[in-house]
């Protein structure tokens, strides 16, 4: 288990990875990708954990059932530390974007922004935000 304040320490180390669809480490990661990688070096993934591959960047259901069967619907705040935010595009019935809370910014890799980046959680992103999520591994109390 890591504790919510470590994994967002953690998590702010990738600030500047650069953006690269299904990139995986440090020479470059999408959304996913960044959440998957952080989580793997913070060794918090359920043993059972199948990485997603080879996926589109258009919205499916593969993103939205990933993150159903390994994590818990978050029923707090948008302003919850370490939750998963999973993100659905004003002309999407899917999300199809996915970062990392830390209670007042959110750490995410963003294409348009070019890698990973935090920044305050609002204007536009608490607008998109689909639903908020429990990670595994993680000791929220």
């Amino acid at each position: 288990m890591i504790e919510v304040a470590d994994l967002i320490v953690q998590a702010r180390t990738w600030v500047g990875v650069p953006f690269r669809h299904q990139g995986r480490g440090r020479a470059g990661v999408d959304c996913a990708g960044f959440l998957g990688a952080l989580m793997k070096a913070a060794g918090a993934l359920p043993e059972d954990y199948i990485e997603p591959t080879n996926y589109g960047r258009a919205p499916d259901r593969e993103l939205i059932e990933v993150v159903r069967r390994y994590c818990t619907p978050a029923a707090r705040a948008p302003t919850f530390p370490a939750a998963l935010v999973l993100m659905r595009w004003p002309k999407n019935k899917q999300p199809s974007h996915v970062g990392l809370c830390t209670g007042s910014t959110l750490i995410h890799c963003y294409a348009r922004e070019g890698g990973v980046v935090e920044h305050g959680y609002r204007g536009p992103w608490p607008r998109v935000t689909h639903s908020l999520w429990r990670l595994p591994g993680v000791r929220y109390e």
